[in-house]
C-alpha cells in the first residue's frame, strides 16, 4: 500500500474509532448496487466489502440493496429510497433526468474508464454482414434502464432505419449473465451484454469462448457511476467521494471485484453522449408516434364537429337517467353474479389451457424450435381474437347463455395467460435451473421443481391482472346472448330507458372496483 493510502486508512480508522459513539446512533447510509453479477447474492458478495469500506471510512452504518433490474436502482436513487448507488450509466442518466441525481465518480475497469457494449451469437450462425445476415434471428435485450444492454443497442439499430423489435424476433427484460448464457446454451440466436460482463463470465468459467462469438461492439461508453441522491447533505456527498477516489488500484484488488482498478471523478458531462443517445432515441421515438397517429387519423377521418353536434344529446340522456331505476335489484345482482362466475370459472380453465403452452413457449423449459415456435403463434392467435369474438362464435356453437361467454373467456384468456407467463419463465435467473440439470435433473423434471416454483409469484399476479379484467370484459358479453349483466344493459338500451342504463352502469362499476381492489391487495401481498 502505498505511504499516502496507508496515511488515509489510518487516519480513517482513527476517526472511526472516536466516532464510535455516535455511530450507534447515525442513521445507515442506504447504498445499493445493479445486478451486475449472475445472481444477487453474487452481486451482493462481491460488492460488500467496497461499500462497507466507504462506511467505516465516512463513519456510519451501513444498508446495501441489490436491485433486480437496472431501471430499478434509477427509480430508489431518484425516489429518495437510496442515497448512494453504483449504476450503470443510463440508469444514472435516468435518476439525474427524473430527480436530479449526482455523479461523483466514474469507476474504472482494468485502468481504463470506459467500456463497449457487444451483441453476442451463437458461434455457429453464418453472420458475414451484421445485422443484415441475422434479420429474423431470436434476439435477447437487458431490461430498458441497461446501457449496453438495451439503450446503445437500440439507438444504434434505429440510426441505421431498424426497428429491432421487428427486424428480429425480439424480446427484452433479461439480465446479462441470462443473456450470455441464453447465447451459449443456444437457446436464443443472438443478446446483448457488455465486453467486462462477457470477459468476466469467460475468467470465472460460467461459459466457455468457444460457445459464441461476438458480432456487434460499440464505441467507447463511460464507465459505470457512483451516484448520490440530490438532496443528500453535501458534506456527506463530499466524504462518500473522497472515500472511493482515495482506493487505488492495490485497494481495489481486494475491495472491488476482479478487474476493478479505482475510480476517477465525474460530473454530468461524463456521461453526456449516454445522455445525448437517450434523447434521440426519444425523439426518433416520437417521430414514429407521430407518424402512426398521423396514418391512423387519415384511415378513421374523425368528424370533430359530429360530435360537438352530438354532445347536446347525450348530455339530455344523462341528466334524463337521473334518478337510475333499481328496480328488481335482485336480478341485477344475479346477474352480476353470473358475470363474476364466468369470468372466474373461465380464468381458471384459462390456467389449465395456458400452463402446457406457456412450458412449450418458454425457452427454458422448451428449446425445441419445432414445438417453441407453434405454441408461440397458438398463443398469439388466442389473444389475438377478442372474447367477445369467441362468444359470438360459441353462441352460435352451444346457444345462449353464461357456457358461451365462459368458453370464450377462457380461450382469449389462455392466450393471454401464457403470453405472461412463459414471459415470466424466460425472464427467470438461468442458474437454479442449470444447477437442476447439472444434478441429473431431466428439463421436464427441473422446470415442474425449480422453474415453475421460481416464478410463482409472478405467474400468480399476472393470473389475478387476467382474472380482473376478465370480468371487466364479460360485462358485455351479454349483448352477444353470452350472459352476464350485460344482457340487462343491452335491453335497457334499446328501450331507451336511461334510467335503467345508469343503474346497470353503476353496478357493472362498483363490481370492477371491488375486483380491481381485491386484484391489486392479493397481487401486492404476493410480489
Amino acid at each position: 500500500m502505498a505511504p499516502v493510502t496507508r496515511r488515509r486508512a489510518v487516519v480513517a480508522l482513527g476517526a472511526a474509532m472516536l466516532a464510535a459513539p455516535a455511530i450507534a446512533q447515525a442513521a445507515p447510509l442506504r447504498f445499493a448496487v445493479g445486478p451486475f453479477q449472475p445472481t444477487a447474492g453474487d452481486t451482493r458478495r462481491a460488492f460488500t466489502p467496497f461499500f462497507a469500506q466507504l462506511a467505516a471510512a465516512i463513519g456510519r452504518p451501513h444498508e446495501l440493496a441489490v436491485t433486480t433490474d437496472w431501471a430499478g436502482i434509477a427509480v430508489a436513487l431518484g425516489s429518495g429510497q437510496t442515497d448512494c448507488a453504483w449504476m450503470g450509466p443510463w440508469g444514472y442518466v435516468l435518476a439525474r433526468a427524473r430527480a436530479g441525481a449526482d455523479a461523483l465518480a466514474t469507476v474504472l475497469y482494468e485502468g481504463r474508464p470506459t467500456y463497449h457494449a457487444i451483441i453476442i451469437a451463437r458461434p455457429d450462425l453464418p453472420i458475414a454482414r451484421f445485422p443484415e445476415d441475422a434479420r429474423g434471428r431470436s434476439i435477447s435485450f437487458a431490461d430498458a434502464g441497461s446501457t449496453s444492454g438495451w439503450l446503445i443497442p437500440h439507438h444504434w439499430f434505429l440510426t441505421r432505419g431498424i426497428d429491432p423489435r421487428s427486424f428480429f424476433r425480439y424480446r427484452d427484460g433479461a439480465s446479462h449473465a441470462a443473456n450470455v448464457i441464453s447465447v451459449a446454451s443456444g437457446q436464443v440466436d443472438l443478446a446483448t451484454d457488455f465486453d467486462r460482463n462477457l470477459a468476466a463470465m469467460i475468467a470465472a468459467g460460467r461459459v466457455h469462448d468457444s460457445q459464441l462469438k461476438v458480432v456487434w461492439r460499440s464505441d467507447p461508453l463511460p464507465n459505470d457511476a457512483l451516484a448520490v441522491r440530490r438532496d443528500l447533505d453535501p458534506g456527506l456527498k463530499r466524504a462518500i467521494a473522497e472515500a472511493a477516489l482515495a482506493i487505488g488500484e492495490a485497494d481495489a484488488a481486494r475491495l472491488m471485484p476482479p478487474g476493478y482498478t479505482g475510480w476517477v471523478p465525474a460530473t454530468a458531462q461524463t456521461y453526456a453522449p449516454i445522455e445525448a443517445a437517450g434523447r434521440a432515441l426519444g425523439r426518433l421515438a416520437v417521430l414514429g408516434f407521430v407518424a402512426v397517429q398521423a396514418a391512423c387519423i387519415w384511415v378513421i377521418e374523425p368528424d370533430l364537429g359530429r360530435l360537438w353536434a352530438g354532445l347536446p344529446r347525450l348530455a339530455g340522456w344523462i341528466v334524463g337517467g337521473f334518478p337510475p331505476d333499481f328496480s328488481g335489484f335482485e336480478d341485477l345482482m344475479a346477474r352480476a353474479a353470473e358475470t363474476v362466475a364466468l369470468a372466474t370459472l373461465g380464468t381458471t380453465l384459462a390456467a389449465v389451457l395456458a400452463l402446457p403452452l406457456a412450458l412449450s413457449a418458454a425457452r427454458p423449459s422448451n428449446p425445441w424450435p419445432a414445438l417453441y415456435h407453434p405454441a408461440r403463434a397458438l398463443l398469439d392467435a388466442l389473444r389475438g381474437v377478442d372474447g367477445f369474438v369467441f362468444a359470438l362464435i360459441f353462441v352460435a356453437a352451444v346457444g345462449l347463455g353464461p357456457f358461451a361467454g365462459l368458453l370464450g373467456v377462457a380461450l382469449h384468456s389462455a392466450g393471454s395467460l401464457g403470453k405472461l407467463w412463459s414471459e415470466a419463465l424466460e425472464a427467470a435467473d438461468p442458474a437454479p435451473m442449470e444447477a437442476a440439470r447439472s444434478a441429473g435433473a431431466g428439463r421436464a423434471q427441473a422446470a415442474a421443481v425449480v422453474l415453475l416454483p421460481e416464478t410463482l409469484p409472478q405467474t400468480a399476479s399476472a393470473t389475478l391482472y387476467v382474472w380482473e379484467f376478465s370480468i371487466r370484459a364479460s360485462t358485455v358479453l351479454g349483448l352477444v346472448g353470452a350472459g352476464g349483466i350485460g344482457q340487462e344493459l343491452k335491453n335497457a338500451v334499446d328501450l331507451l330507458d336511461f334510467n335503467r342504463v345508469l343503474a346497470i352502469l353503476a353496478l357493472i362499476v362498483a363490481m370492477t372496483l371491488v375486483a380491481d381492489r381485491l386484484s391489486a391487495a392479493l397481487r401486492a401481498r404476493l410480489l
